[in-house]
């Protein structure tokens, strides 16, 4: 089976998300992140060798002409990602799991199977509420198609503006689609990732010998329910922005989550309007508008040549501009976003890991090893639900702080006092972070 992986492209906006992978697996979205690419972690060696164009049906289907519009056609079937679950199972689509069990709020689950005629692909499962909710219930917010293997040869994909899957050439794809956020070779094939947002991707997998489109992982966690609610909705600033007060001083200790950030003292979460105050604009092609009370949303930062992809979360009582919501991570790293980055005792990038296991005192972190990016990484903890925490990543071979990420979620008010209303999907909607792996 095929393994997929998030790295990271060239902007601010998250860390390393994570692996995604054939295997089920339950995952928190992340808070605020780096731009993400999907990329081939371990190509497979038998890739489609043929593209040959009277093996591939023609359907007769309809699609916006934009990649961004995650539409696709299989076997003739029109899909929009997201996709509700019912919908999807209706065109034929078998779940191998067990559909009555609970996805937690604000949380997907990905790597899970679905079967078709004997045709196998894997999705993920979203639940973007902030209850509880069963597979039945929730979203299709990935899908991961691959050709070149048994289970996947046989199906048939139609992209916007007549690509296809097994039959459209590289050149072709990126004479139409433009050229992609991210690419990524190996000896065997080539990846081109396209980015319209916060877990809003797709990328499209190349057969480096003959050059063939075999694969499609496309990913989008945005839906669209609700917008209504979201009209004429009040810029006021609201009374949660106006609490906020910036740190005066650097951090002192680990999870105290103040952040020297571009060379700007935060505490977190932090208002957009506060980083609007230092020179940060919204791209406003990229982001909501609004988000309802107690939801997410996504919002696009740009200063200079640095790319923030944040989801924001609205803590008012009421809908608001994203202006108003606030910021709950931060980041940087040396590769891609080098925006300085400092936190206790003065913890930056280049930092050599004894100084930094130095200055970050008695505070016992969790330490993993990450193989793929030859990163040790030092995650400390605030407490047993693993929602916020700092997070240092260490080169092994140098020995210094490669990335720093902060993450800290405003404890909610407690649910008899600002009931939500479960039904209701905001089109800005995004999960709770926890550390992905």
């Amino acid at each position: 089976m095929k393994k997929y992986r998030w790295v990271l492209t060239a902007v601010f906006a998250a860390f390393l998300v994570g692996t995604s992978g054939c295997g089920k697996k339950t995952e928190n979205i992340p808070i605020t992140t780096i731009s993400q690419s999907t990329d081939d972690d371990d190509p497979e060696d038998n890739l489609a060798a043929s593209g040959d164009s009277d093996e591939i049906p023609t359907y007769d289907v309809e699609l916006s002409k934009n990649l961004n519009s995650f539409q696709l056609a299989i076997w003739g079937d029109t899909y929009e990602i997201p996709e509700s679950y019912a919908d999807f199972t209706a065109l034929g689509w078998v779940y191998s799991g067990d559909d009555t069990k609970e996805i937690q709020p604000e949380s997907f689950s990905e790597g899970e199977s679905f079967e078709k005629d004997g045709n196998q692909i894997t999705v993920d499962i979203a639940n973007p509420d902030t209850t509880a909710k069963p597979v039945a219930e929730c979203l299709i917010g990935g899908i991961h198609i691959d050709t070149s293997t048994a289970e996947g040869q046989n199906i048939y994909v139609d992209l916007p503006n007549g690509i296809t899957l097994q039959q459209s050439l590289m050149d072709d794809v990126e004479g139409i689609y433009g050229a992609p956020k991210d690419r990524y070779e190996t000896d065997t094939s080539v990846q081109f990732t396209y980015e319209y947002g916060l877990y809003q991707t797709i990328t499209l997998g190349f057969d480096t010998e003959t050059g063939i489109l075999y694969s499609l992982d496309m990913q989008n966690f945005t839906t669209t329910a609700d917008a209504e609610a979201l009209d004429d909705v009040s810029d006021a600033t609201t009374p949660e922005v106006e609490a906020y007060t910036a740190p005066e001083t650097d951090s002192i200790e680990i999870n105290d989550w103040t952040v020297r950030f571009d060379d700007v003292l935060y505490r977190l979460p932090v208002p957009v309007s506060e980083l609007l105050n230092h020179d940060w604009v919204i791209n406003t092609k990229e982001s909501d508008t609004a988000v309802l009370n107690g939801k997410y949303g996504y919002v696009t930062l740009e200063k200079g040549s640095q790319k923030l992809y944040c989801t924001v979360h609205n803590y008012g009582a009421e809908a608001t501009t994203v202006r108003n919501c606030f910021v709950t991570s931060l980041y940087g790293d040396l590769d891609t976003t080098k925006i300085p980055i400092s936190i206790t005792n003065g913890i930056t990038l280049g930092t050599s890991e004894s100084d930094f296991l130095a200055k970050a005192g008695d505070a016992k972190p969790e330490k993993t090893e990450k193989e793929d990016s030859n990163l040790t990484l030092y995650t400390f903890y605030s407490d047993d639900k693993k929602l916020d925490y700092t997070e240092v990543g260490i080169d092994r071979d140098l020995k210094l702080v490669r990335s720093i990420k902060v993450v800290h979620n405003q404890q909610e008010t407690p649910e008899e006092e600002t009931p939500q209303d479960s039904s209701s999907v905001s089109d800005s909607q995004e999960p709770t972070e926890t550390p992905a792996p």
